[in-house]
């Protein structure tokens, strides 16, 4: 048996890389209030770690409605189960030990020396390395430079915001650049810079170095659209594509949530931009070279972000934004997209965010009467649906819209 659970605290743990760690407060309200998001894309039979009667109450709704097969186990039940195998967001350091006090035998958790390993595969600074060949495809921009001293973060940053060219116009790049921590949580530890080396990116380079020992650096993209082709790995040397995630970002690159499109609808859309052709042929190239990631031991779900940026001669494929070495928003989508919609329907995924929790729970009654929900054979034909219970002391939703039609409320 499986048992799955959400801790999204996963990056900031890696980057943080100690035992102790303990996440921000609102990193904390975000695991419980969406703590029962796995049941939508585990396994038949298996189980997820998920406190409190409310989220029990609201499972029983959910397998009513569209038969899921999950079930919920308290933290209390965690020291009694011998046979199984979890399955997290992700892995690190806390995790491990936080598990350990709970009572998990030391078989069932991956070693200190197997984590470390895992925290190094994740690392940004292996994208240069690995997937660099990508940028030379046809209809393909992209670079990326790790950067090892404050003189060399100067130079590209500098370089960067105040050289022009035609060049940087025919491979879609704008002023400026983006500076990345190795490792860091979703929208956290981005740095974009327009106007030089100020005295706060001097500062900001000083402290990723000082605590992670590289930044990684790339230019600024004329962007026009965000994706991600998802993957999975065996552990042994094979990679497989799983399907397509089209996502949005605010400004500061945080995830906000992806349509919901089969796998024929993306690829119609993306006809607009570039040849699907040329999808296919960079899908085909990830495979191969992501399979380094399970040669070298690493088995579940990755995502690769991608851009369509806009240059001076038509759109271009930037094919390797980042990769995401764990389960991801996007593949929640894609099981969503798959299992939840009724056939022909499209629809939208997303995770909103509070400061007030009253204000959500009035926006969740106002869509619970504004956007009622149709359900017909285990499928959703349209309207809202919370995908974890909606409380008064919530913070974070996390939420399905469907329509037969392309706009979304």
């Amino acid at each position: 048996m499986n048992l799955y659970f959400f801790n999204p605290e996963a990056d900031l743990a890696l980057a943080n890389n100690t035992e102790n760690y303990m996440p921000p407060a609102i990193i904390r309200q975000m695991a419980s209030d969406l703590g029962m998001l796995p049941v939508w894309y585990a396994e038949p039979g298996s189980a997820v770690l998920a406190s409190s009667a409310y989220n029990e109450v609201y499972l029983k709704e959910l397998q009513n409605l569209f038969g899921l097969q999950a079930c919920l186990l308290a933290p209390a039940e965690l020291a009694g189960l011998h046979d199984f195998q979890i399955v997290p967001w992700g892995w690190n350091l806390s995790l491990r030990k936080l598990l350990l006090q709970e009572g998990i035998p030391d078989a069932l958790v991956p070693s200190y020396e197997a984590l470390q390993h895992y925290r190094n595969e994740a690392s940004r600074t292996l994208l240069s390395e690995r997937l660099s060949a990508l940028f030379q495809e046809p209809l393909c921009t992209g670079v990326s430079y790790n950067l090892y001293t404050l003189s060399d973060c100067r130079t590209y940053v500098d370089a960067a915001c105040f050289s022009t060219c035609e060049e940087a116009a025919a491979e879609a790049v704008l002023p400026g650049c983006v500076l990345k921590a190795p490792w860091s949580g979703s929208g956290k530890g981005l740095n974009w810079c327009r106007d030089g080396f100020t005295p706060s990116i001097e500062g900001w380079c000083a402290r990723v170095l000082r605590e992670q020992g590289c930044v990684v650096a790339s230019p600024l993209y004329d962007k026009v659209k965000d994706f991600a082709m998802e993957f999975y790995a065996d552990g042994v040397g094979q990679v497989t594509f799983v399907g397509y995630s089209s996502f949005t970002t605010n400004s500061r690159g945080a995830y906000l949530g992806n349509e919901l499109l089969s796998h024929a609808a993306f690829e119609n859309r993306m006809e607009h931009y570039l040849p699907v052709s040329r999808l296919r042929d960079v899908r085909f190239r990830l495979e191969q070279l992501l399979a380094v990631y399970a040669r070298k031991g690493y088995r579940g779900y990755l995502g690769v972000d991608m851009m369509v940026c806009r240059s001076s001669s038509g759109f271009l494929l930037h094919p390797a934004v980042e990769v995401n070495l764990r389960m991801n928003m996007g593949v929640v989508a894609l099981v969503l997209q798959q299992h939840l919609l009724a056939p022909g329907c499209t629809g939208r995924f997303s995770i909103d965010y509070f400061p007030e929790s009253t204000a959500l729970y009035r926006q969740h009654q106002s869509d619970v009467q504004n956007f009622p929900l149709q359900v017909s054979g285990g499928k959703m034909l349209s309207g809202y649906l919370p995908l974890t219970p909606v409380t008064t002391q919530g913070r974070y939703r996390a939420s399905v819209w469907v329509t037969g039609e392309p706009s979304l409320p």
